[in-house]
C-alpha cells in the first residue's frame, strides 16, 4: 500500500467515525415506547379490619398509695376532672448522690488540699477586705465567695473531690486576679 492510499484510508475511517458517532448522539427513544413504572401504587381502597372487643377491666387504674380515689363522674361532660393539687402528692424520695468510691487516704488527701486552697483564698479576700473596689473586682469578689460556699457545701456532704474542685476554682480565680494588682 502507498502512503497516500493509507492516508486516504485513515480519513476515511475517521469520517466514518464521525457520522456513526453523530448518529447515536442524535437518535430519540422510539415514541410508542411504555413510560416507566412508578415507584410505588397509590391505596385508593381503604380497608380497616373489624373492631376488636374492648374489656372494660383493661382500663382502670390502680391509685397510687397515700391518693385519694375519686368517685366516678355520673355523666360523660363530668368525667373530665382537673389534675390534682400540688399538696396532695406525695413528696418524692431523695436518692443520695452518685458518687465515686475513693479510698480513706485519697479523702483525706482531698480534704487536707481543700483546706489548704481555701486557706490561701480566704487570706487574699482578708487582705482587700477594707478597700473599696470596682465593679468588676467586687463581681469577681462574689465569684470567688460563691466557689468557696459551693466547696464548703461539697466538704459537708462529704463529697471530697468535688470541695477540693470548687477550692481550686476560688483557688485560681483570686490568683488571678492578685496577680493583676
Amino acid at each position: 500500500m502507498t502512503p497516500e492510499t493509507k492516508c486516504g484510508c485513515a480519513v476515511l475511517a475517521g469520517a466514518l467515525a464521525l457520522a456513526m458517532a453523530g448518529c447515536a448522539a442524535r437518535a430519540r427513544p422510539a415514541a410508542n415506547a411504555a413510560p416507566p413504572a412508578p415507584l410505588s401504587t397509590p391505596q385508593t381502597q381503604v380497608a380497616l379490619p373489624e373492631p376488636q372487643p374492648l374489656n372494660p377491666d383493661a382500663l382502670a387504674t390502680v391509685p397510687p398509695a397515700g391518693r385519694p380515689v375519686a368517685a366516678p363522674a355520673a355523666s360523660g361532660s363530668a368525667a373530665r376532672q382537673a389534675p390534682p393539687a400540688a399538696a396532695q402528692t406525695a413528696p418524692a424520695e431523695q436518692r443520695p448522690a452518685v458518687q465515686a468510691i475513693v479510698s480513706a487516704e485519697e479523702q483525706k488527701r482531698l480534704k487536707d488540699s481543700a483546706e489548704a486552697r481555701k486557706r490561701e483564698v480566704r487570706a487574699v479576700l482578708a487582705r482587700i477586705g477594707g478597700r473599696s473596689l470596682s465593679a468588676s473586682d467586687q463581681d469577681l469578689v462574689k465569684r470567688i465567695e460563691f466557689f468557696l460556699n459551693q466547696s464548703d457545701q461539697a466538704e459537708r456532704s462529704g463529697d471530697m473531690s468535688q470541695a477540693d474542685a470548687f477550692a481550686q476554682r476560688a483557688q485560681a480565680l483570686a490568683r488571678g486576679w492578685q496577680g493583676g494588682r
